[in-house]
């Protein structure tokens, strides 16, 4: 009786020690799939993210393209008004140029013709004065 009873609780024992090394693998097996099913759902999240970065660097980079479209315009049209601002001085001072140049010019022709003048006055005075002696008595 007392083997029978030995028996009897190692066969329990046994079936027990079946039943939880059964549990504990099944269980195992569920937190595998749980965890295989968390690492699926971060990488899609960690996708996700990726896509928003993505879309997010892509705008800045429209962004910044268009910024610097936007500034090269700005710079290339004060470029354009300075480049007008100095071809119409520079024709301004061509233009005083050319009457300084031409006063000039104008100035020694009077000069030239104040020296005929001058040298003219001079002989009509050496014939002036030849006359007065002349008839002098």
């Amino acid at each position: 009786m007392i083997e029978t009873t030995i028996i009897v609780a190692l066969i329990s024992g046994s079936v027990t020690l079946l039943v939880c090394i059964l549990n504990n693998r099944s269980e195992r097996k569920k937190q595998a799939a749980d965890l295989a099913q968390q690492r699926e759902e971060q990488k899609q999240e960690y996708e996700l993210q990726r896509q928003e970065l993505e879309l997010q660097r892509e705008q800045m980079q429209k962004q910044l393209e268009y910024e610097r479209e936007k500034q090269r315009k700005e710079l290339e049209a004060k470029h354009d008004s300075t480049i007008e601002m100095i071809s119409y001085k520079l024709d301004q001072l061509v233009k005083k140029v050319d009457l300084h140049n031409n006063a000039v010019e104008r100035l020694y022709l009077v000069e030239k013709k104040l020296e005929v003048d001058e040298e003219r006055i001079k002989v009509a005075n050496r014939r002036i004065g030849d006359l007065e002696q002349f008839h002098k008595p």
